[in-house]
């Protein structure tokens, strides 16, 4: 059985043996594939060493990319062009690297129908990733390609500009962040303020954790279309097993790797309600887990459970600021998990520290219930209410804007059970698209 694998320093992280995983299933291939950390001063010994013990190719992550290169025999024209090597094919004893990031690129922009001819480019970044994309984009008819960088300095062939040029600049096609801007757990941090986004036709952000960075959604919030950088993560495994495998892959299993790559739990969000008490979280918190397949979380009633006392008595004998902190606690814990469904109490968004937990791992719906419906209801037993409907109108207006900030979607919740479930997911499918 041929063996393959992924040769860096640090990698107990990585997602790699998964997605060859997956690749050789569907190729009905005898083969395995294993990560190989090794120390900087043993590069040489494992990559020789790997040779004979007959693998048929490896794959190369930081910081060995450019480190690998005066090991192997044979560059192809990317990976000299680049400067860095990310996948080895072992060929009657000797060694060829290539580049799959790009055309892990090109592949990602085919699959999403972005077009470079003829189109104008900025790119955040100069590092390998920038310039895997400036390189791409300007071999295929690009008119203008130009990186950003915050200090900026000579990059080649291609012009840098500094953030502050971008003030200036006019319309421009694509728009790609080769930051780590916005990965996790940073997710709240962006490249570029929202107010810039409007020059830009097109978003390619490469993170791919999490799945919606905040500069994709404040761009489809200005109606831009948007992608992220998991079809790229695919489009490159795909390329690297079609140099090993000696064959063409791409378009039957691109979509499928894409898809098994979704449904990872780490790639999975959860779902959160939010909203004012009243405005259905545990109802429909529980129809969407039931409906998803998935566990459902309450917070109050798990803060009951540990506490041993009801909401009203903790508020009564030890105060709100007790309660936050159990909160926090039961938020933590909850977010830790995958593929649930979270409904959180109408409180939760005046912590920072709360919504940094749920919007880490989890997509927040905003249950908007009118508040004059939820005035009609029974509010007994709600600490900060206490009955007064005069209270629940101030808090109201103190948490809409709360809401509304967090919120990756908002729903009305005015019509029926399936009505408003129904909305629910289909707001958030047309999110994920």
């Amino acid at each position: 059985m041929r063996f393959y694998g992924l040769l860096g320093e640090t990698l107990s992280h990585s997602i790699s043996p998964e997605i060859h995983g997956f690749l050789f299933r569907q190729l009905n291939i005898e083969a395995s594939y294993s990560l190989f950390p090794v120390p900087p001063d043993k590069l040489a010994d494992a990559l020789y060493g790997l040779i004979l013990l007959g693998s048929g190719g490896v794959n190369v992550t930081i910081p060995y990319k450019m480190k690998i290169i005066p090991l192997l025999d044979e560059l192809t024209d990317e990976a000299r062009a680049l400067g860095a090597v990310n996948t080895v094919l072992f060929r009657n004893g000797r060694t060829i690297g290539y580049n799959t990031d790009y055309a892990g690129f090109g592949l990602m922009l085919k699959q999403h129908g972005i077009e470079a001819a003829g189109k104008t480019a900025v790119i955040l970044g100069t590092g390998g990733a920038a310039r895997t994309a400036a390189c791409w984009l300007s071999d295929h008819g690009a008119a203008n390609v130009k990186l950003v960088s915050r200090r900026p300095a000579g990059a080649g062939r291609f012009d840098v500009l500094s953030y502050n040029d971008l003030t200036n600049l006019t319309h421009t096609d694509i728009l790609v962040n080769a930051t780590p801007v916005g990965m996790y757990p940073h997710i709240h941090e962006t490249p570029l303020a929202k107010a810039l986004l409007t020059r830009f036709g097109v978003i390619i952000d490469l993170i791919y954790n999490p799945l919606e960075t905040r500069l994709m959604r404040e761009g489809r919030e200005q109606g831009i279309y948007a992608v992220n950088g998991l079809t790229m993560l695919a489009a490159q495994a795909v390329a690297a097993e079609e140099i090993w495998q000696g064959r063409s892959i791409a378009e039957e299993l691109l979509e499928p790797v894409c898809e098994f790559l979704s449904d990872l739990p780490e790639h999975t969000h959860n779902l959160v309600f939010i909203g004012m008490p009243g405005s259905g979280k545990s109802t429909f918190g529980r129809l969407a887990a039931d409906r998803l397949g998935w566990e459902f979380c309450d917070t109050d009633p798990y803060i009951e459970q540990r506490a041993g006392r009801s909401i009203s008595e903790i508020f009564r004998l030890e105060g709100e600021e007790a309660f936050r902190r159990l909160e926090t606690e039961a938020i933590r814990e909850f977010s830790r998990r995958r593929r649930v469904v979270i409904a959180t109490g109408g409180g939760a968004v005046t912590r920072p520290e709360n919504m940094a937990l749920l919007e880490a791992t989890g997509r927040l719906i905003y249950l908007d219930r009118p508040i004059e419906i939820i005035a009609t209801s029974n509010l007994t037993g709600r600490p900060l209410l206490n009955g007064d409907k005069g209270k629940l109108y101030s808090l109201y207006e103190a948490r809409k804007p709360l809401y509304e900030r967090y919120a990756h979607c908002q729903v009305l919740n005015k019509y029926s059970l399936e009505r408003v479930l129904d909305s629910i997911f289909e707001d958030l499918k047309r999110r994920s698209n």
